[in-house]
């Protein structure tokens, strides 16, 4: 199975995966389960009181919450050095820099972060936009495609 692969692949790499879906109790759910494994280190695009009040529940100590506004700052910087070549103004920057999405691949795009997971809350126009603006295509990849996989029970 498609999943089995992904989770023998990712068993013990324990590396720091950023959440910016943080309003989605489903992506706190998958926070708190990843806390109990060794397949990652969630970060959470929230405060930690934001995050249980969506949860219901006190979550483990072992995810990082991040607020996004806590980095705003250096996420427009960050945006404003790669696209206002581009026509990015500072108050575009800025306003881009306080959303999850762009914080989240501003910490893959400075080291803060190995991987991001977004998506169940945003379009996927605005997803790959973030990452295209933050994190950028690989060099000498001129096109970006995307994949989706739906896993039933079955």
């Amino acid at each position: 199975m498609i999943c089995e692969g992904f989770a023998d692949r990712l068993h013990g790499r324990g590396g720091n995966v950023v959440f910016a879906d943080a309003q989605d109790v489903r992506i706190l759910h998958a926070a708190q389960w990843l806390s109990h494994t060794t397949y990652c280190s969630p970060i959470v695009l929230s405060t930690r009181l934001e995050a249980e009040l969506v949860y219901g529940a006190p979550m483990a100590d072992s995810i990082v919450f991040v607020d996004p506004h806590d980095y705003a700052k250096e996420c427009k910087v960050h945006l404003l050095e790669r696209r206002a070549s581009k026509g990015l103004t500072d108050s575009d920057a800025q306003a881009l820099a306080s959303n999850p999405l762009y914080t989240a691949g501003w910490m893959v795009a400075s080291q803060r972060a190995d991987a991001a997971v977004a998506g169940s809350c945003s379009t996927t126009a605005d997803v790959i936009r973030a990452a295209l603006y933050t994190i950028g295509l690989a060099q000498n990849v001129s096109t970006l495609s995307s994949y989706l996989g739906i896993v039933t029970g079955k």
